[in-house]
């Protein structure tokens, strides 16, 4: 195992076909822009990683003090979400910080239990940080995304 790639949580899928003809690593100071100076967000502030079986059996036992937050674009999340699940308004990632003010003023959110989400977990990195940052205390996020979940 490359020194480089210690520790990082890589996913597979299976497709009939080769999807991709060839493949590059490039070393990046970021993978998703949050689009807000990161020096102003607790990066090890994040929420409670969930194993899919945590966060499955969290949903399950949801009361009126759950929120369960999908991260993912708008065109993401029109595929399919969990029910119940808040679709935050998102053209584009980066439009994370606007969106997340007005989803904790508008769902209360520092009263509330928020269950997170999103595709493969580093939106969820971002996302729980920041709403942390916001004063949102009881953050818990889907380790891995969907993909583990799935």
């Amino acid at each position: 195992e490359k020194e480089l790639f210690r520790g990082i949580d890589f996913k597979s899928s299976m497709a009939e076909s080769v999807p991709f003809s060839n493949l590059s690593v490039q070393i990046r100071p970021e993978i998703v822009t949050l689009g807000v100076d990161r020096s102003k967000i607790d990066l090890s502030g994040t929420g409670l990683h969930l194993t899919p079986e945590e966060f499955h059996e969290e949903i399950l036992h949801a009361d009126d003090r759950t929120v369960v937050i999908d991260i993912r674009n708008e065109y993401e999340s029109k595929i399919g979400k969990f029910e119940g699940a808040v679709g935050a308004p998102l053209r584009q990632f980066s439009d994370l910080p606007r969106v997340a003010t007005s989803l904790v003023d508008k769902l209360h959110l520092k009263d509330k239990k928020v269950l997170m989400y999103c595709t493969g977990g580093v939106r969820c990195e971002l996302g729980s940080a920041l709403l942390r940052s916001y004063g949102v205390d009881e953050v818990l996020q889907l380790s891995g995304g969907i993909h583990n979940y799935l």
